[in-house]
């Protein structure tokens, strides 16, 4: 019997195939050797950013990577930088959000590690088919440091409501050239200061409803910073909320108790004239409060802003530190659910913001102030930079805001 003989263009063939097979296998065995599973982080505080990939490293043992989005740019703009990653760690925002809630590249996960989150936490989370797309993790939040030993000399006994802080600020005034300072020359700050005020005298409602409107402004004008001016102005303009609020803003300035140059305070400007003793308060997120030397801060005591008398219904402004999930796996639900059930105090004490968990121990009085303001208000509220995800255009809303005729 013959034996029927491979042709050449058959031996080529076979040849290619087994060559095709063998450089597949060895990239498989190379991506194997080398595959690292990797961590995105967006505009999270570096402190912050430390304590999670730290806890992560080392509860899993795995050589994650790191991967830096940039700041600058909405998070839904990034996805080809993301795409391998496991986890985003994302410092919430309008955006972020929205594409959290919105994106198939986020999976869901199990609603039951919401358990330990506080009630009025949990009824501000979007919950879908018993998932949740992002899950909170830690709380920063923008206060008031009052200089306590200055307070105690002063005329005024508490602090109870607005007309209380602005008293004892101006009884301040012979002595301290501007009593109240902030970081206005930080856009975002000038801008989460004028919401926080804003919410202070107004309602939840209005608040967000005034967060939906500058979004609205901000996607459709996202590409033409000039007419996004124009419609921000007209709506800052129109606004009873914000009206109010640059009233109560501007007779800050008009009294002496806020330098009318207040954006021209950079970064860090208020933690170092704080150490000077040129402030008898400052307003400060607590990631930034825990940059003041405990020799100084030991002479502040912290409160939220206080409201008018009417003002009964509080909902405050608090920067969110969220989860979302990219690879949904047993492992990594099993992760989060660590870092949400069981690492929260530990990376509460190292990142140096509030736990949300109900249950951990916080490392000090202040992350559990928070924590409490928080979850005694009817929940929290995204702060309004939120709203404007571009470094240009918070500048040129820092502007418009602070702008005074």
């Amino acid at each position: 019997m013959n034996k029927k003989k491979l042709s050449l263009n058959q031996i080529v063939f076979l040849s290619s195939g087994i060559t095709a097979l063998i450089i597949a296998i060895t990239l498989l065995i190379i991506f194997a050797l080398t595959y690292r599973p990797s961590i995105a982080f967006y505009k999270v505080p570096d402190q912050v950013k430390k304590a999670l990939y730290d806890y992560i490293i080392q509860n899993t043992k795995e050589n994650y990577r790191f991967i830096e989005l940039d700041s600058s740019v909405p998070l839904s703009k990034q996805s080809k930088k993301f795409a391998s990653a496991s986890f985003i760690f994302v410092n919430q925002d309008c955006d972020s959000k929205e594409f959290a809630q919105t994106s198939s590249k986020i999976k869901s996960l199990p609603v039951d590690l919401t358990s330990n989150i506080p009630d009025s936490v949990q009824k501000s989370l979007t919950i879908k088919k018993n998932g949740v797309k992002y899950l909170p993790i830690l709380y920063d939040f923008y206060q008031i440091d009052v200089n306590y030993e200055n307070f105690q000399k002063s005329p005024v006994k508490n602090i109870n409501y607005w007309q209380d802080l602005v008293d004892f600020l101006y009884s301040q005034k012979a002595s301290i050239k501007t009593p109240l300072i902030f970081d206005g020359g930080d856009s975002p700050c000038a801008i989460d200061i004028f919401g926080m005020i804003l919410e202070s005298a107004s309602s939840p409602e209005e608040y967000s409803q005034l967060l939906d409107k500058i979004y609205d402004i901000y996607k459709n004008q996202s590409d033409n910073l000039e007419n996004f001016a124009q419609e921000f102005t007209q709506l800052i303009n129109s606004n009873e909320a914000c009206i109010k609020s640059k009233d109560k803003i501007k007779e800050l300035i008009q009294s002496g108790i806020l330098d009318k140059s207040i954006l021209q305070f950079e970064r860090g400007s208020s933690v170092s004239l704080a150490g000077t003793n040129s402030c008898a308060a400052l307003i400060t997120k607590l990631s930034d409060h825990r940059k003041i030397s405990h020799s100084v801060i030991r002479n502040y005591k912290s409160i939220y802003c206080p409201s008018y008398p009417d003002n009964f219904k509080r909902k405050f402004a608090a920067p969110e530190i969220a989860l979302l999930c990219l690879k949904k796996s047993k492992k990594n639900i099993l992760l989060a659910e660590k870092l949400i059930k069981s690492g929260q105090s530990e990376i509460s004490t190292n990142g140096g913001l509030s736990p949300v968990d109900k249950n951990c121990t916080p490392s000090d009085l202040q992350a559990d102030d928070v924590r409490y303001w928080i979850a005694a208000s009817s929940g929290p509220l995204l702060p309004l930079s939120a709203a404007i995800p571009d470094d240009k255009f918070q500048k040129e809303a820092a502007q418009i805001l602070y702008k005074f005729d």
